[in-house]
């Protein structure tokens, strides 16, 4: 038999190849890069790999006229809003049905608990809760198979993967506290074993379905190698590691905020609720032999924190790049580390003095980071390139600040080079496409792959930073703003007047001096034609909302409550103030307000202070719908924001009136409202302050609510 393995570089399909290596049977593949290390891989062990992925139906079509008799899929969920998976799904079962392949096989998961314990806890849940929409579409996934009319179809379900518990990308922020405190934060309930298994077995069982399609057709088979309780995984991996780890024991505080914040801990809470099958354990009667969880890790512990020194250690800064550490001499260069010295432009200067930093930097934590999107020193892309191969630096952030530093669409001077990922970078970009699928959409990943928008890289980082505490989007480098406004036709004055006193010597020298933007134009001959197409960035390198809503990567991913990116969760002070799009660095202006409910809901955040933002648009027409159309999913929740600035905004009265909607907490409330098209009376100001102060009636007082520099004390009418 011919068969194609969709997934061939996955832990299921990689499993499947491994399976099916040795046999007579004919291995196919697909990979959106066939030279890849992976790909390479694969044809060592007699797979025939075509360059394709799910989304490309001519690649699929392609792939399957060599005359497949059977085809392997996996697909993960998207949570994004999106429906990437619904449409590879239907993409690939329509090409399967037209090529004529007899048999469909499909990787899913199995459904946690005895069936009618899932069934009544499933159904009890809120529309909005994470583990809802998360098995709300794996159901809808698994009965497009069921009713793919293929003349064969099997679907296996794995249990939870022990990889979960040992690999550096997941570990970071499903068990953070493992490799450094030795300790498992773990909410199932104690008493209750839970099945396991390593994730490649999965192709064991569909190398069975192939060699018995008609035996397993309409089977939806589920394994297990082990029932282990939570005290049995942590004895278990004690004894692999050698290292003294405990089961955490919750406070009971803190236990009530992970069942609302982090998202792991509140399925592994609900999934305790929904029983134990014992029936799942039943690999033999399948054929297949499955490797117990002690000797998978004894065997697997290269590249893990299994391996690691026993004494629990920070991952040491200096392995970032040069130019990374560059901003933590900006701050401490001068003050800590040679007082005679200046380190703030020193590259040569950090890369002397590194040595002393590997023996001080494992005391000295990274707290605090600029980011610089689309600098020429291209060092988000370095920290991008650093993270992926050694994610546990990100734990050590507490404090980020976004600058754009980002170019106007038809300025070609103010653009920066075109970053190109090794092959090695691409491979473990592939691997978080697959791993981080629930957070961050395939777009963004092919974003980051093209290396022209690295603020699509922020989504990604703010998947490990899982202790970030204050989150500041929106600083606009000022010697950018100088250089773009003066190319069109604005004067010193005008530009020093606008940008205002605080500016820094290198902004005013530039003024004074109406020097070019030389500096920007970096490696101009190695470009791509289409580069300087006004419409290049929008239509290939920003998100689809970009255009019309002022949409960053970032807005797109960040997720929604009980989903939120891992290195948000810990935020409690949070600035959105002017998108790369403002201060006529490109042709959009501010960004929609639509995005206003997911952060005002961050599980932790106190502070949150906006700039810039208008109701998709801020016109008044019918192309532009209002705001609490979009807050429709988060009726009934509740911020815990306990200050909340709205500046220069462009929104309408029932919008104003939709965001009070969501708060109980505020303790002071600032709005500026400035849309010259949408102007608001006095007596609507008044309405607003009221809505807000009903809303937040116990924490909210009049003194403390200021519209338009007006006190809630001085408006009529407001109680």
């Amino acid at each position: 038999m011919k068969v194609l393995i969709l997934g061939a570089t996955g832990r299921m399909g990689g499993g499947m190849v491994k399976a099916l290596k040795d046999s007579p049977h004919q291995l196919y593949a697909l990979s959106r890069d066939p030279t890849s290390a992976k790909a390479e891989a694969l044809k060592s062990n007699g797979a025939t790999v075509f360059k394709g992925d799910f989304d490309n139906r001519d690649s699929l079509d392609r792939a399957l006229s060599v005359g497949i008799d059977s085809v392997f899929f996996t697909i993960v969920p998207d949570l994004q809003g999106g429906d990437s998976d619904l449409r590879q799904t239907k993409n690939i079962i329509d090409a399967v049905k037209a090529a004529g392949v007899k048999q469909l096989i499909y990787g899913s998961l199995a459904y946690p608990g005895t069936e009618e314990g899932f069934k009544t806890i499933y159904e009890s849940l809120e529309p909005t809760n994470w583990v809802k929409l998360y098995f709300n579409r794996k159901l809808e996934l698994d009965q497009l198979v069921r009713d793919s009319g293929v003349q064969y179809w099997t679907i296996i379900r794995p249990p939870s993967f022990i990889q979960n518990h040992v690999l550096p990308e997941t570990v970071a922020f499903i068990y953070p506290d493992l490799p450094t405190k030795y300790q498992l934060k773990s909410t199932f309930d104690h008493s209750i074993p839970q099945w396991y298994a390593d994730g490649s077995e999965a192709g064991k069982f569909a190398a069975a379905a192939v060699s018995d399609p008609e035996g397993l057709h309409t089977k939806e088979v589920k394994f297990g190698a082990e029932a282990l309780t939570a005290q049995e995984v942590v004895e278990k991996l004690s004894q692999a590691s050698g290292k003294p780890i405990t089961l955490y024991q919750w406070p009971e505080k803190e236990l009530k905020e992970a069942l609302v914040t982090h998202p792991f801990h509140i399925t592994c809470e609900i999934i305790s609720r929904m029983g134990f099958d014992p029936e799942i354990g039943n690999a033999e009667k399948y054929g297949v032999k499955l490797t117990p969880i002690s000797e998978w890790l004894e065997n697997n512990k290269t590249g893990t924190w299994l391996s690691c020194d026993s004494t629990p250690i920070m991952a040491p800064i200096t392995s970032l790049p040069s130019e990374v550490l560059l901003d933590i001499f900006h701050r401490v260069g001068s003050n800590w580390t040679y007082p005679e010295r200046d380190a703030n432009a020193d590259i040569i200067h950090i890369r002397q003095v590194n040595r002393r930093w590997r023996v001080l930097g494992q005391d000295v934590p990274l707290t605090n980071f600029w980011i610089d999107v689309d600098e020429v020193t291209q060092s988000l892309w370095k920290l991008g390139r650093s993270l992926l191969h050694d994610v546990s630096i990100a734990a050590q952030i507490e404090e980020i600040w976004v600058r754009w530093s980002r170019r106007k669409a038809d300025y070609p001077e103010t653009f920066t080079k075109r970053w190109k990922w090794k092959r090695e970078d691409r491979e473990r970009i592939g691997f978080y496409r697959e791993e981080l699928a629930t957070y961050i959409s395939s777009a963004t990943f092919d974003a980051i792959l093209e290396g022209v928008n690295s603020e699509a890289l922020l989504p990604f980082i703010f998947c490990f930073t899982t202790n970030l505490k204050d989150l500041r989007l929106g600083r606009v480098e000022a010697l950018l703003v100088a250089r773009v406004w003066f190319a069109n036709g604005a004067g010193a004055q005008d530009i020093r007047e606008s940008l205002g006193p605080g500016l820094d010597e290198e902004v005013f020298k530039y003024i004074e001096d109406e020097v070019d933007g030389e500096e920007y134009i970096y490696d101009y001959d190695d470009r791509p034609d289409d580069f300087y197409q006004t419409d290049f960035f929008f239509a290939k390198h920003m998100p689809p909302e970009a255009e019309e809503e002022g949409a960053l990567w970032f807005h797109v991913n960040m997720g929604t409550p009980g989903n939120y990116l891992p290195g948000l969760r810990k935020v409690t002070h949070l600035e959105n103030r002017y998108t790369e799009h403002q201060f006529f660095l490109s042709d959009l202006s501010g960004w929609s307000a639509k995005y206003i409910a997911p952060l005002l809901l961050l599980p932790s955040l106190e502070t949150l202070e906006i700039e810039c933002h208008a109701t998709i648009g801020g016109r008044r027409d019918k192309l532009h719908y209002p705001l609490y159309i979009p807050f429709e999913p988060y009726r009934g929740l509740k911020s815990k924001v306990k200050q909340l600035n709205l500046i220069d905004g462009r929104m309408r009265l029932e919008d104003y009136d939709a965001i009070a909607s969501i708060t109980e907490s505020l303790e002071h409330l600032q709005i500026y409202h400035s849309d010259v098209h949408n102007e608001l009376s006095d007596k609507d100001l008044a309405y607003i302050a009221a809505s807000f102060r009903l809303y937040n009636e116990r924490t909210l007082a009049l003194n403390r609510i200021f519209i338009n520099d007006i006190p809630g004390t001085e408006m009529e009418g407001v109680e």
